[in-house]
């Protein structure tokens, strides 16, 4: 228990760290609403590092899954509205963490388990029902209702940084997209259907109308928790995986040549901005290939393919996030 808490602490030190790099430039001129937007993002990020403990072993690969929840491009959108949403996409991992984490703890019955499971699934929905509720008693407007996902939000899987962060974009930057896909590797073949069964949720409520008060770009939120921690769950994978997966790591690696490509081809045919994606892409492809030929070698290195990925990953964190506070701020 002592040690949990122990790294825990680190980690919430680490995003401090992150958040006071990526605003020391503008320390003078924060206001109080800003400063709430930091922390909100600091506590989101924490509470999707705590989430991912219960499937992913590695404490970095934990991290890197927490700040890619709450310093996410999706994330850093919210600092375009009222603080109060970016509160209430912080509360989200923290509110699945009793169903996660009831199995666990072995108190009850299989089936009474389950059951009880299958209802705190529910806590995350019913909790932002009520918060946005209380938004419109008290005449707050978190974001607006009829604000949706749209072609610009999905178009930035590529990049985020040609698009305006209050579009909501879905990306988590550039270099994480082969730990994403080796992640979902993973959890397809792992079955988990009770988690199937919440992203599918997520998924009809982006698309259905909005629900009571709740915007229906808000569900998203979920789709990004869900994808911060497949990323972390895919950073693992790529740096324990042995021979007999080295045809997954090397889908991976080429799924992110291909993803730089696309981006050079944009870049000439588009904006340049694309090119900054391209380099990007093309780190990711580069460091993957070199975990690939690791493995191809049925050498462990697991120590050097956690440092060549996470220097991928800061890398590529920093710079793109500093161009969309630019433009935030």
């Amino acid at each position: 228990m002592a040690k949990s808490v122990t790294k825990f602490i680190f980690a919430v030190i680490i995003y401090c760290a992150l958040a006071l790099y990526l605003y020391w430039s503008r320390l003078d001129s924060l206001t109080l609403r800003h400063c709430l937007l930091i922390v909100s993002s600091i506590t989101a990020s924490a509470g999707a590092f705590v989430l991912s403990r219960r499937w992913i072993y590695s404490f970095l690969c934990s991290v890197t899954a927490g700040a890619m929840f709450g310093f996410c491009p999706f994330a850093l959108g919210f600092n375009c509205y009222h603080p109060a949403a970016l509160f209430a996409f912080a509360l989200l991992p923290w509110l699945f963490c009793p169903a996660v984490f009831l199995p666990k703890a072995k108190l009850l019955g299989p089936r009474l388990t389950a059951l009880v499971c299958g209802v705190l699934s529910l806590l995350p929905i019913l909790v932002t029902l009520l918060f946005f509720e209380l938004a419109k008693y008290y005449s707050l407007v978190p974001i607006p209702l009829k604000t949706r996902l749209n072609f610009t939000s999905l178009s930035a899987i590529i990049t985020p940084l040609v698009q305006q962060p209050q579009n909501f974009l879905l990306n988590f930057f550039h270099v994480p997209a082969a730990a994403m896909f080796m992640g979902f590797v993973m959890f397809f073949k792992a079955r988990r259907v009770g988690i199937t069964v919440i992203f599918l949720t997520a998924i009809f409520l982006i698309c259905y109308k909005p629900v009571f008060h709740v915007p229906a770009v808000f569900w998203a939120s979920i789709i990004v928790l869900y994808c911060a921690v497949l990323i972390g769950l895919g950073m693992e994978g790529l740096i324990l995986a042995g021979t007999g997966d080295s045809r997954w790591v090397l889908t991976a690696a080429i799924f992110s040549a291909l993803l730089a490509v696309s981006a050079l081809l944009l870049a000439f045919g588009c904006d340049k901005t694309y090119l900054i994606a391209a380099k990007m892409h093309a780190l990711a492809a580069l460091a993957v290939f070199i975990i690939y030929f690791i493995t191809r070698a049925s050498a462990s290195l697991h120590l050097l393919r956690l440092l060549i990925l996470l220097a991928a990953i800061i890398i590529d964190m920093l710079i793109t996030s500093a161009i969309i506070i630019d433009k935030i701020f």
